[in-house]
């Protein structure tokens, strides 16, 4: 998969403009969150919450589309619109989201402060 179908760089640096020099520091914060929101996204599937999945999914859904990882922003969105309802899904979006978003901050941690 290419590069920028896991993390467009690029449109996360337009998007920052003027804030670039501060890109290091915000890919950082951003892997820690995006950790805390996937062990919170696992710890909610086992102890089947749908509503904190439901939160989580939100969450990250809009981080990762700040920071342009459209693809994982997309499966975040996917597993919001599943728990809407209060339903939970099976296993695999879930596993589908961690694999996106492992391979997403693999992509980022060199830029990382």
């Amino acid at each position: 998969m290419p590069e920028a179908d896991v993390w467009d760089r690029d449109v996360f640096l337009q998007g920052l403009g003027v804030m670039q020099p501060y890109a290091s520091s915000l890919i950082s914060a951003y892997i820690s969150s995006t950790e805390s929101h996937l062990s919170g996204i696992a710890d909610a599937h086992q102890q089947r919450d749908a509503v904190r999945m439901h939160r989580l999914a939100h969450a990250l859904k809009g981080s990762s589309s700040q920071m342009g990882c459209a693809g994982l922003a997309a499966l975040a969105a996917e597993l919001e619109r599943m728990t809407q309802d209060g339903h939970l899904p099976s296993s695999e979006p879930v596993e589908a989201l961690q694999q996106q978003a492992l391979l997403v901050l693999d992509a980022m941690r060199p830029f990382s402060a």
